[in-house]
């Protein structure tokens, strides 16, 4: 099997061509990486067999999701399939290593990638490829682990709202430990009321004890608009946990 040289060819992403990075001009490749503490182990889903149970991805197909069959079904290692037409990233898609694919060309196997270094060379697409491909990139960068840096600075930088709202959902599901000190940070410095929004619904995604804790901050902190306090409050009474009921009976009772 053959190994991607990512210590040199990722050190260069901002100014490489897609040829640099090894992968096909036209065609599939797709290389593992170690995932996300916890991430899920994504594969295409049959729901109507009781249990659900995965079945092959046909990744060439315009339409299509993709899932977990439950909590449990978790993996240490994501494998990243990207399919390239005249040297453009045109698809791109992360599932669990055991699940099944099949395409209507030949897959290159890059071997295996620096998790670290394949979120930024997937981060580095979101100006060079179709907007299509937005949720998909996000999506993909989420599971690696340690993406968090590129996921926070799409969520700052990015001139597209749907870039910024989206980079924080899926930066929620990275869980990564700067996820709320970054977006206590943006909403005091982004100006788009839509991506506040966003952010303050992505921090109801973490896991509840800390989703609690921060919409708590967002709702406490008066030097905040009350628009977006509300938005705070909103969400906690979405968190599915104790720990959140108590904090709206302390709300209700004026305690």
């Amino acid at each position: 099997m053959k190994r991607l040289a990512l210590a040199a060819a990722f050190a260069a992403f901002s100014s490489a061509s897609i040829a640099d990075l090894a992968v096909p001009r036209d065609g599939w490749a797709s290389w593992e990486v170690r995932a996300m503490e916890g991430a899920q182990n994504w594969c295409c889903i049959e729901w109507k067999r009781k249990p659900a149970s995965h079945v092959a991805c046909e990744l060439d197909r315009t339409d299509g999701g993709y899932g977990t069959t439950g909590r449990g079904d978790t993996t240490s290692t994501m494998r990243v399939y990207a399919r390239f037409a005249d040297g453009k990233l045109e698809k791109v898609r992360a599932l669990g290593p055991s699940c099944e694919v099949s395409t209507n060309t030949p897959i290159r196997d890059l071997g295996t990638a620096a998790s670290t270094e394949s979120a930024r060379w997937l981060a580095a697409q979101m100006t060079r490829s179709d907007k299509r491909l937005v949720d998909d990139l996000l999506a993909a960068i989420s599971t690696h682990h340690g993406a968090a840096p590129q996921l926070i600075a799409l969520a700052r930088t990015d001139p597209d709202r749907k870039v910024r709202s989206q980079a924080w959902f899926w930066l929620s599901q990275n869980r990564a430990p700067e996820t709320e000190g970054a977006i206590a940070s943006a909403l005091r410095q982004e100006s788009d009321r839509h991506v506040r929004h966003q952010a303050i619904f992505a921090l109801s995604q973490l896991p509840a004890e800390r989703a609690v804790k921060a919409l708590g901050d967002v709702i406490g902190d008066k030097s905040l608009s009350r628009d977006d306090r509300k938005q705070g409050l909103f969400w906690m009474g979405q968190v599915d946990s104790p720990l959140a009921t108590a904090y709206i009976d302390r709300i209700l009772g004026g305690k």
